[in-house]
């Protein structure tokens, strides 16, 4: 080894030691608990969300593993973060990892259903559970290989099955814990069925597969979860976990996400006496004969195709909300903006008020001339490491009718707010210490908070002089209460409390109006605070989020391709709650052994443990702060990573030069994530650093800027080494709802580059800058495949283009421009790819051309 080698590998060692004591310093805010099965690493202070998961994932355990078929030796790791106003949860089956976000989804999450659960924390523990008892899964050959190697071996990982299968029977098992928590329970997936049944629009087994223009976007949670209850009803729970067994043996897999018909359905037929396309077609005929009678109970007035429309509002004989409007510029490309909308019942016509590109999780309300209307964004000071400390919070504007400008309020992770007509804002947030609310006052000398709930609030209102709030108990569903609020003084008085979800609470006059499932669909309610009567409004298909306007009741309920808004003459049916067996009450305590302590030394235990051993190395530790990648064939080669600070990204890389075997290169790169937004304006600032410690030496900005209708990016590097070396590239794009225009410029100054012309040949050029313009127009819808073999077409775009070269040094230039078409295509199950015919000329000859790109 000479001497700059060894110089370059002590730098590297003493790097590594700095920035693992970093990570042992950055650790001590970690606490860990653990049992035979479960590792549940967490921040200083969530200690009760901790518990409460890992009392779930004990709880439920054994289901899981009965549903999924998988009794081998398993114990999974748990990473519990606060994402602030985010919900979610990610499964790792390679590193046998699951990530909780602790926020509990409001009401105003709906439509996705997440919101229907009696406890988050059990539901979220339960799914991601799931996924990994079903994607580890594996035995025989297969089985051991996995042991021995890793995970990556496992027959029933992704791409060897789809994802609708991968999510399908995480949605079934969450809606298995009881019949009124879990996506299947909730009416909303069985109302989406219902209403592409009705009309003849679910789509074939190879479209339920792939991403692409479909509503409701994520379908494979929809379909998956639907056609997994299918399977259990018709053939019996034990079937999924007989057909995950057989399938976890199959050393033949990998042929499978080309030709499905040779692994999955194999395992199928021997299981179930059918491959996937004949079950999925009886679930979809099943279907379409359970929803022939599926009608909305009321006239369509308006229809938001692909998006939803939420928080309907009546004042000033108009009638206001949020809409979805989704755009889809480009292939594998959408857009989603937020509308703050105006409609005229007495002229049917709607009008646009702002356009945000945002989304929203809170009520809108109406005082004075002003529309007050929340945001998401994100912040720093959050417990995670995910998105090293960033997280999702809410931004409240006012919006004023008549100067048509909005208005920044305040900022914080709220979930819902008043406004009252002192102009005071009453607010509910997440408490963070213990399960239950913070009420919190804004005026204009500040933020004040006033109490504390056991409660957790989701949505609040007010009516003469109390408040009214949808609020639910630690384990519970979300029901409707008065809230007292007084100096010192603070508590819930239920006014319907039941096991369902009650949302979309509306006081007008003395009726509470509001969104239940009572029936088994959606069906809009009220309320009379006078009489305490219950009355019904809508009846049969799915009706949500209404409002009486008039003598009419203006409702949303869904469409095939998206939802829409429907009136009918307001009457009220007087009704009863169904009754219903009471649930148990779960005691969260622990009766196994625990440990517990420091995360410390614990979590960088994980980097002596790889979950890659063949046919390289790959591992990192609990929190994902350390990672390492060695290749230990063909000229050993490896990648250290890790965070400093929480933020900054230092990746180290050493291999052998390409250029000379008998040398080796050592590569540095750091990335800071300087700013991000989800608002209009300035959405990420990005800084880096990269180097080889011998040519290059290259600091890095980039810049970014996102409205509703333009994207915008900026980045420029320096190669510190090299007299006047730049490198900077520049990008715009304006979007059309289904095409786009896009500009984008590179110039570079004594610095390595590649002139770029579309199907010709271009030398490289250290001087030189470039330009190219394309219109991205959508063709035509297809939507169509195979299932074995494997292939998907989704919609066709063509493009007319122009690219231009100049090299500075020697005056040269180059045009040449043409059409391509641009095709949406998936295969392997999950891979998304664009292949591209073209035509090109540079004005001498004429150019045919086919390329792909893997869309990530």
């Amino acid at each position: 080894m000479k001497n700059k080698d060894k110089l370059l590998f002590i730098l590297i060692c003493t790097i590594i030691l700095v920035f693992t004591t970093n990570a042992l310093a950055s650790d001590t805010d970690w606490k860990y608990y653990e049992t035979d099965s479960f590792v549940i690493f967490y921040p200083q202070g969530y200690e009760w969300q901790a518990e409460e998961v890992l009392y779930y994932l004990e709880e439920y355990q054994s289901e899981v593993r009965e549903v999924t078929g998988n009794a081998g030796q398993l114990k999974t790791t748990v990473i519990v973060q606060d994402m602030g106003n985010e919900s979610n949860g990610m499964a790792d089956p390679i590193a046998v990892k699951v990530d909780i976000y602790t926020n509990n989804p409001s009401t105003y999450s709906a439509m996705s259903g997440i919101e229907n659960n009696q406890s988050w924390l059990r539901s979220v523990s339960v799914h991601e559970f799931t996924h990994i008892a079903q994607l580890t899964n594996s035995s025989g050959l297969a089985g051991k290989l996995s042991y021995l190697f890793g995970n990556i071996y496992s027959p029933n990982l992704i791409p060897y099955i789809p994802l609708w299968m991968v999510e399908g029977i995480t949605v079934y098992q969450e809606s298995q814990i009881t019949p009124y928590e879990g996506r299947l329970n909730t009416g909303y997936y069985d109302a989406l069925i219902a209403t592409k049944a009705k009309e003849d629009k679910l789509p074939s087994i190879s479209e339920a597969t792939y991403p692409h223009s479909h509503y409701p976007r994520g379908q494979w949670y929809l379909y998956g979860g639907e056609f997994f209850e299918y399977l259990a009803k018709e053939y019996g729970e034990d079937k999924i976990a007989q057909f995950f067994k057989l399938n976890g043996s199959d050393t033949s897999a990998p042929y499978g996400i080309f030709f499905p018909s040779l692994t999955l359905d194999k395992s199928a037929r021997v299981v179930y006496g059918k491959n996937f396309p004949q079950l999925f077609e009886d679930w979809k005929e099943e279907a379409k004969q359970d929803y022939q009678s599926w009608q909305v109970d009321g006239q369509q007035v308006l229809e938001n195709k692909s998006g939803r429309i939420y928080n309907l509002v009546a004042a000033y004989n108009k009638i206001y909300y949020l809409k979805e409007l989704r755009s889809t510029p480009a292939p594998f490309n959408s857009k989603l903006n937020l509308v703050l909308t105006e409609y005229d019942p007495n002229s049917n016509k709607e009008k646009p008020l702002q356009v945000m590109k945002s989304s929203s999780a809170t009520s809108i309300q109406i005082v004075g001339d002003k529309i007050y209307y929340s945001l998401l964004d994100l912040d720093r000071g959050f417990a995670n490491v995910k998105q090293s400390g960033r997280g999702t919070l809410g931004v409240l504007y006012s919006y004023d009718l008549a100067t048509t400008k909005s208005n920044e309020i305040f900022r914080d992770d709220f979930k819902d707010f008043v406004v009252l007509d002192t102009g005071e804002i009453i607010y509910s947030k997440d408490n963070k210490e213990e399960f239950g609310s913070e009420l919190w006052r804004y005026s204009s000398t500040g933020k004040e908070k006033l109490a504390i709930t056991e409660e957790l609030i989701s949505e609040i209102t007010h009516y003469q002089d109390k408040f009214i709030v949808v609020a639910k108990n630690r384990v519970g569903s979300w029901n409707i209460s008065y809230l007292e609020l007084e100096k010192d003084k603070v508590s819930l008085d239920p006014i319907i409390n039941t096991p369902y979800t009650e949302e979309f609470i509306k006081v007008v006059d003395d009726k509470v109006y509001f969104t239940a499932n009572y029936d088994g669909h959606h069906s809009v309610y009220s309320y009379d605070l006078l009489s305490k009567e219950l009355a019904q409004i809508t009846t049969g298909a799915y009706s949500v989020d209404g409002i009486p306007y008039q003598d009419n009741y203006y409702f949303v309920s869904l469409t095939a391709d998206g939802e829409g808004i429907f009136r009918k003459d307001l009457e009220f049916k007087s009704v009863t709650i169904p009754a219903v067996e009471e649930l148990r009450t779960l005691n969260i305590e622990f009766d196994r052994k625990v440990k517990e302590g420091s995360a410390i030394f614990k979590n960088l235990s994980y980097l002596f443990k790889p979950y890659i051993r063949f046919p390289f190395l790959m591992g990192e530790d609990a929190l994902g702060k350390n990672y390492y990648w060695i290749n230990y064939f063909d000229n050993f080669s490896f990648t250290y990573g890790t965070k400093l600070f929480n933020s900054l990204n230092l990746t180290v890389s050493n291999f052998e030069d390409d250029e000379d075997e008998n040398k080796r290169s050592t590569e540095l790169s750091l990335d800071y994530p300087l700013y991000s937004s989800k608002l209009s304006g300035l959405s990420s600032i990005n800084l880096g650093y990269s180097t080889d410690f011998n040519e290059d030496s290259i600091p890095k900005l980039a810049v970014s800027f996102s409205y509703p209708r333009q994207d915008i990016s900026l980045s420029s590097e320096v190669n510190l080494k090299v007299d006047g070396s730049t490198n900077t590239r520049f990008d715009y794009r304006y979007i059309f709802n289904n095409s786009s225009l896009a500009f984008k410029a590179k110039r570079y100054d004594n610095f390595d580059g590649k002139e770029s012309i579309r199907s010709f040949d271009m030398a490289e050029a250290d001087n030189s800058y470039q330009l190219s313009g394309d219109y991205i127009h959508k063709l035509i819808e297809v939507r169509n495949g195979l299932w074995s073999p494997n292939i998907f077409f989704g919609d066709i775009y063509g493009s007319v283009f122009i690219d231009y070269t100049h090299e500075l040094e020697g005056d040269n230039y180059d045009l040449s421009g043409g059409y391509e078409f641009l095709v949406e295509m998936g295969t392997f199950n999950y891979l998304s790819l664009i292949p591209r015919l073209g035509i090109t000329t540079d004005g001498k000859e004429v150019k045919g051309y086919l390329g792909f790109k893997i869309e990530l």
